[in-house]
């Protein structure tokens, strides 16, 4: 059995997913070759501008998405093990690489980044978000109410301010080129690349 579908567990988490993919969206050009690490239901892939590629990773991915506007292929794998990675390799190298609200379920974001690098192409970057530390008591409160989802707290490992997330990127040798703050500061999305590349 897989984990909790979390865009779809709380009452507010479908808002707040679309909310993310679409401050994520302004991030990826037409035709970019994109991998969506912790994919989830793949729900990123029916929103790509035109000519994208997408790869969906996850450790349960959903079968297919009908409604896919863009060549779209899941791969079940474990974005910890280099076994699995591999076979994402196969797929590569991506112009883009996703993690929306997937750092903070890692021990290891820091490690997790520097594994998936190498995926990137040569002007590849990452996009992340991640939730604002400010946000962990009302997520904890929310989905005891079922605004949220519950799973979801109980499942951070650790939540990133925005220079703890300068310092894991800086670990994985990699830069932050662009942060935002959104959802009233909850939320934060930053871009990501490798740190001897020029701006």
């Amino acid at each position: 059995m897989g984990a909790p579908n979390q865009d779809r567990e709380g009452l507010l988490s479908p808002l707040l997913s679309r909310w993310r993919l679409s401050r994520v969206l302004a991030h990826i050009p037409p035709g970019a070759r994109v991998l969506d690490g912790g994919c989830g239901s793949g729900r990123l892939c029916t929103l790509l501008p035109q000519g994208c590629c997408y790869v969906g990773v996850d450790m349960a991915p959903p079968a297919g998405r009908e409604e896919a506007g863009c060549e779209t292929t899941f791969v079940a794998a474990d974005l910890t093990s280099d076994e699995d990675l591999e076979r994402v390799r196969e797929q590569g190298p991506f112009d883009v690489i996703v993690l929306s609200a997937v750092l903070e379920h890692f021990d290891d974001p820091a490690g997790l980044l520097a594994r998936l690098t190498p995926h990137l192409g040569a002007e590849g970057c990452f996009v992340v978000t991640t939730p604002s530390p400010r946000i962990r008591r009302l997520h904890e409160f929310g989905g005891k109410l079922g605004l949220f989802s519950k799973h979801g707290a109980e499942q951070h490992k650790l939540l990133l301010d925005r220079q703890t997330l300068r310092d894991l990127a800086g670990r994985a040798g990699l830069r932050v080129t662009a942060f935002e703050m959104f959802q009233a500061g909850l939320n934060q999305l930053a871009v990501l690349q490798p740190a001897g590349r020029d701006a």
